[in-house]
């Protein structure tokens, strides 16, 4: 269709940064996230409101998603998880 045509017409992108460099943002992403699901599994234990606990379970399930799409993207790209 015409999305494919326009699609078709673009050059090829180019890579903007070496292995290493995605190596090395990949490894800062892992820990950042590792962190982030630590300090919301500790707060979630001393959380006492309803609201407090209903946003940590939601920040919990969107922290294992993110992390369970991080573990898809390492094995995708041979990196340790």
């Amino acid at each position: 269709g015409a999305i494919s045509d326009v699609a078709r017409a673009q050059p090829v992108p180019q890579a903007n940064h070496s292995v290493n460099d995605v190596q090395a943002r990949l490894a800062v992403l892992d820990s950042a996230l590792r962190v982030a699901k630590e300090q919301v599994d500790e707060l979630a234990v001393s959380a006492e409101s309803p609201a407090l606990k209903s946003a940590l379970t939601l920040a919990q399930h969107l922290l294992g998603r993110l992390r369970a799409g991080w573990c898809r993207a390492a094995d995708c790209l041979g990196l340790p998880t």
